[in-house]
Formats: structure tokens, sequence, C-alpha cells
């Protein structure tokens, strides 16, 4: 739960005095697979989110996000499990939408294999 936790709340040091980007996402995705495979879901910006009609950037981006993800999921058949925590209301498919960043924590540790 910790690297959990302090993977999602990190903040960067850099230019805080000139951005003050102390923000938190809006948006965390969490995979569990069975292949231990590594995914980046970063091309999915390779085109910029855009605003459309009443959308914010954000439901834009996460529109986006979601799309390649599943295309990506589709095509290499990527058979794991996600879950998520959500500040804007979304459409999330094949995800399970977690209440809270405890919730979040719970889920994956039941996700990964017991050693022992």
């Amino acid at each position: 739960m910790a690297l959990l936790e302090a993977a999602i709340t990190a903040q960067p040091t850099g230019k805080q005095n000139t951005f003050a980007a102390y923000s938190l996402p809006d948006l965390v995705i969490v995979e569990v697979s069975p292949r231990n495979l590594p995914v980046s879901y970063v091309n999915a910006f390779l085109k910029p989110a855009r605003m459309r009609g009443e959308q914010t950037l954000m439901d834009g981006s996460i529109a986006q996000l979601l799309d390649y993800r599943e295309k990506v999921s589709k095509k290499f058949g990527l058979k794991g499990e996600g879950a998520c925590l959500c500040i804007p209301e979304a459409n999330l498919p094949g995800l399970n939408e977690m209440a809270n960043l405890d919730d979040l924590g719970q889920w994956l540790e039941k996700q990964l294999p017991v050693e022992g």
C-alpha cells in the first residue's frame, strides 16, 4: 500500500515556486496482469486531447486514454484486471471504480500473489 500511495501522491519539486503544481491526479488506473507485462499508455496522447462542447480537457483526456487502453488490450490480448480512482464522472468500462485510495490498495492486495 505504501508504494501505491507514494506513486500516486508524489509531488515533483522542480519549478514548484513557478508553477505550484500541487494537484493530485484526477484518474489513477492500476492493472494487474498474469503475464507480468508492464504497459504504458503514453501513446494515447500522441495527438493532444481536446475539449468538445461542454466536455472539459480532463474529460477528453480520460476518454482518449480509455479508448487507447481498450485498443491496446484487444490487440495484444491483455487479460489483466483493472481498478481506478476517478475524480470526474466518467464511463470506465473494464475497470472496477474504487471509492477511495484505501479501497484501491485493498483491491490491489487481493490481486497480488501471496508469497509464503
